[in-house]
C-alpha cells in the first residue's frame, strides 16, 4: 500500500472506510533480436552440431521510423566470442509513437576469408542462415533474443536471425610447383590436391618477374584427388621467371608462387663426333636439335649414301650413339640431314 505498486492480485479489507491508496503500475516492454553468427563447416546452409560461432563480426541495424524508405537510426555491434550478437530495448524509443510501427534490418559484413553460404535452406527457420546483405527483422514486445536465453537451442520466433558463412573455397589446392633445366629448355611440374569446380591452369613467363604472360594451359582433370602436370617450355630466355595462374569456373582466380630458373644454352650449329680416327664400332655424336627426332646420313668420298640413321632426339643438345660396325675402313662424312647449311663432318674409320 502507498506510492509504491501493488501486487496483482492484491488482498484488500472492507471496513467501512475509503481506501484510495491501491495502485498497480506497468511499464513499455521493450524488444530484443539477435542470435547467432556460425561458421558452416560442410557449406550447406544449417547449423550442424560441431558448427561454432565466430567472432568479432560486425552487426548493422538500421531502422526506418516513418516508411519512407529512409534509414533514421543506424546501431552497429560486434559479436561475442561465441558469434551471438543483439540489439535490445527495441520499440522504446522516443521517436516511435505507436501509430506507424518501425521498420528494422540487420546486415552482417562477411569475415576475411569467407563467404555467404546458402540461404534459407529447409523450413525451420532456427537452423538456417538469413540473408547478410539484409534481412527485414520483426521485433515484437516482450520477447527477448536467443543470446539471452539459458539454452540456445530452444529458440523463440524471434531469434530466428541467424547468419552462416563459409570459407572461401580456393579454385584449387596446390601442392608444389618446381621446374628443372634439361638441355636447353625448362621442365616445370606440379601438382593438386583436389579441382573439384576448377576450369584450368595458365603457365606465365616473366623475364624480370613483375609483367608476365601466358606461355601455355593445361585444363583441369576435374578430380577430388591428387593430380598431377608438367609442362615443357621450348623457348626459354637466359633468366626465367614462371607462376601459375588458377582460374576457377566462375572466372575467379589466384596465383602460384613464382620460381625462377636461369638458362645456360647455347646453341651449336653442325654436329661433332668422336673418337676420329675411329677404331670401334660406336661413334659418339654430339648436335643441337629442335625436333623429336634427327636423321644422320653418311656419304663415301664420292657423296654416295653408305647409312641412314633416324634416330630419337629432345629439344636442345643430344648425345647420340651409332653403330658403323658394318662400315669398311676408308674416309666418310656424316651430316644431319635437316640442317642442311651445316657443312658435312669427314671421320675416318680404321680397324
Amino acid at each position: 500500500m502507498g506510492t509504491d505498486s501493488e501486487s496483482d492480485p492484491v488482498a484488500v479489507i472492507i471496513d467501512g472506510a475509503d481506501q484510495t491508496d491501491i495502485d498497480f503500475g506497468y511499464y513499455n516492454q521493450g524488444a530484443a533480436v539477435g542470435n547467432r553468427v556460425w561458421d558452416d563447416l560442410n557449406g550447406n546452409g544449417l547449423q550442424d552440431v560441431g558448427e561454432t560461432g565466430i567472432a568479432n563480426v560486425m552487426v548493422t541495424m538500421t531502422v526506418d521510423y516513418n516508411g519512407d524508405d529512409t534509414d533514421d537510426v543506424t546501431v552497429v555491434t560486434t559479436t561475442d566470442a561465441q558469434g551471438f550478437y543483439s540489439f535490445g530495448q527495441l520499440l522504446l524509443d522516443e521517436n516511435y509513437s505507436g501509430e506507424t510501427t518501425p521498420a528494422y534490418s540487420i546486415n552482417v559484413a562477411t569475415p576475411s576469408g569467407m563467404e555467404i553460404t546458402l540461404l534459407n535452406v529447409g523450413s525451420n527457420d532456427q537452423l538456417d542462415s538469413n540473408d547478410p546483405s539484409g534481412t527485414i527483422v520483426s521485433p515484437s514486445k516482450g520477447e527477448t533474443d536467443v543470446t539471452a536465453a539459458g539454452n540456445p537451442t530452444s529458440e523463440l520466433a524471434i531469434a530466428g536471425y541467424d547468419f552462416g558463412f563459409k570459407t572461401s573455397a580456393l579454385p584449387v589446392e596446390l601442392t608444389s610447383f618446381t621446374g628443372s633445366l634439361t638441355d636447353c629448355k625448362v621442365l616445370l611440374k606440379w601438382s593438386a590436391a583436389s579441382e573439384l569446380n576448377f576450369s584450368h591452369y595458365e603457365i606465365q613467363r616473366s623475364e624480370d618477374g613483375r609483367i608476365f604472360a601466358n606461355i601455355g594451359k593445361k585444363v583441369s582433370s576435374e578430380t577430388i584427388t591428387a593430380a598431377d602436370y608438367t609442362f615443357i617450355d621450348t623457348n626459354a630466355n637466359d633468366e626465367n621467371y614462371y607462376r601459375l595462374k588458377m582460374v576457377d569456373k566462375d572466372e575467379t582466380f589466384e596465383y602460384s608462387n613464382i620460381i625462377n630458373l636461369d638458362l645456360d644454352c647455347k646453341k651449336v650449329d653442325g654436329i661433332k663426333v668422336y673418337p676420329n680416327p675411329l677404331s670401334d664400332p660406336q661413334l659418339t655424336v654430339e648436335l643441337y636439335t629442335e625436333s623429336l627426332n634427327t636423321t644422320l646420313v653418311i656419304t663415301d668420298m664420292t657423296g654416295r649414301v653408305i647409312q641412314t640413321y633416324i634416330l630419337d632426339t629432345e629439344f636442345g643438345q643430344n648425345t647420340l650413339r651409332i653403330n658403323t660396325g658394318d662400315l669398311p675402313n676408308g674416309i666418310y662424312f656424316i651430316y644431319e640431314s635437316i640442317n642442311s647449311a651445316a657443312s658435312p663432318v669427314k671421320f675416318i674409320k680404321i680397324n
